[in-house]
């Protein structure tokens, strides 16, 4: 080990003169070089306390009986200031632009709404009782869903304070479990069919190049917005649009092709003078300018099903509309940029508009029943006990006739008044059977 202070001499003329203040080197056995740290005193014996307090708390941090000089600052840093480097590194780990931004909103509004200002302040309970407090934008409580969006974004800010910044030994947030999700209300969409999505772009008259090109790209609402012209490339053999990673849901580079139609749709709102930095389209239609061109064509905004169909629909029905026209669900999957194929298959598929009644209709044909195949009712049916014949004048012994197999313990007899058919044995065990007897000879002896 190497630790020792002195004054640093520097030369003034023909003279070395020393530094009026004291420097401590340093290396300890297991340091690679030696550090050379400012003391910021004038008097020597407190520039060696000094150092002696240097060399034991670096024997502290190595045996883990004190935290680390980044940690110890750290817990003293504002947790503002590291939602900031939490936000930074994000964008270093190639993170899309919309999850760092809700994120990082996510994680500020909590600390600011319990009044957090270091990590020492974090508390579960505190976290709970303010996300009780959040409302949508219809001053309605947030659904599961976004409810758990929350703790993510906190358990994604925390998680990365104890692996990045050693800060904390684990997260504050970890006892703070899912709200379950299961039977949640869910937004529920259907897919536009080909003759209402014809309809719609017919009347939909500026909106008409945003619906077509959402419904023939399967882009969302955020990705669709930040297209600009110069990803467009219309004048190719193979006019495509080149997604930019930066503003896509999974932060991946797109590229997705387009029809002739949709060309010239969008050709039809380029402006002469347009630079090739701005947007394609200069706004969105929120679902009341969407409700009013769905009236204009003649199509509901809600099913008899309550399923809605909102600008997000127009990606279901994207992929709907390829499953429709035989597209393998692999290529589906590629195109509607999905990993899991139960996104493809359930959440963005239209199952109403697969033509199943034509698909139950290719099943083969049986062979028609004959008509003397069929069973007569009178002989076999059962007609009630009190449908008696009138005039019949048989006793109980005469009153049914044994049919069946002789080796079964039980004989099944057909009544001559009323077609009734009765079970008997030897001894009888029946309560119900026994009454039904006592009262049909009643009504003979009278």
């Amino acid at each position: 080990m190497i630790g020792y202070v002195y004054k640093p001499k520097r030369r003034q003329g023909n003279k070395r003169k020393a530094s009026r203040l004291w420097r401590a080197r340093l290396r300890m056995p297991w340091d690679a070089k030696t550090a050379d740290i400012p003391l910021g005193t004038t008097d020597k014996q407190s520039a060696q306390q000094k150092l002696a307090e240097l060399i034991k708390e670096r024997e502290g941090e190595r045996s883990g009986r004190i935290p680390t000089k980044a940690v110890r600052e750290a817990l003293h840093k504002p947790l503002a200031e590291l939602v900031d480097e939490f936000e930074a590194d994000l964008g270093t780990k190639k993170r899309s632009a919309h999850y760092i931004r809700t994120t990082g909103n996510h994680v500020r509004q909590t600390i600011e709404g319990c009044d957090w200002k270091h990590i020492s302040d974090v508390d579960a309970g505190a976290f709970l009782r303010f996300r009780a407090t959040l409302r949508t934008r219809k001053d309605e409580p947030l659904s599961e869903r976004a409810q758990n969006g929350w703790l993510e974004g906190l358990t994604a800010f925390f998680n990365w304070l104890v692996k990045s910044h050693k800060v904390i030994k684990e997260n504050p947030l970890a006892d703070v479990g899912k709200v379950s999700t299961k039977g949640a209300k869910k937004i529920k969409r259907r897919a536009l069919s080909f003759e209402e999505f014809d309809k719609l772009l017919k009347v939909a008259g500026r909106n008409r190049a945003v619906y077509h090109f959402a419904a023939r790209t399967g882009l969302r609402r955020g990705e669709t917005k930040q297209v600009r012209l110069y990803d467009l490339h219309l004048d190719g053999p193979e006019p495509y649009v080149a997604v930019r990673g930066s503003t896509t849901k999974d932060g991946k580079d797109a590229r997705r092709d387009l029809t002739a139609e949709l060309v010239a749709d969008l050709k039809g709102i380029i402006p002469s003078n347009a630079r090739p930095e701005d947007l394609v389209f200069q706004r969105i239609p929120e679902v009341p300018e969407l409700c009013e061109d769905l009236q204009k064509a003649g199509i509901p905004f809600l099913d008899d099903l309550g399923r809605r169909l909102d600008f997000h629909a127009l990606r279901k029905t994207f992929n709907t509309h390829l499953a429709v026209s035989g597209v393998s669900l692999r290529e589906r999957m590629a195109m509607m940029r999905h990993s899991d194929s139960k996104l493809t298959e359930i959440d963005y598929l239209d199952v109403s508009m697969l033509g199943l009644r034509e698909a139950l209709a290719k099943l083969p044909t049986v062979t028609p029943a004959r008509a003397d195949s069929q069973i007569d009712s009178h002989a076999t049916g059962f007609h009630g006990q009190d449908t008696t014949s009138a005039g019949t004048q048989t006793d109980d012994r005469a009153d049914a006739q044994a049919i069946g197999n002789q080796d079964d313990r039980h004989h099944v007899a057909l009544s001559g008044s009323s077609g009734q058919r009765k079970e008997i044995g030897a001894p009888c065990r029946n309560r119900t059977y026994n009454l039904v007897i006592k009262s049909h000879s009643l009504c003979q002896l009278s």
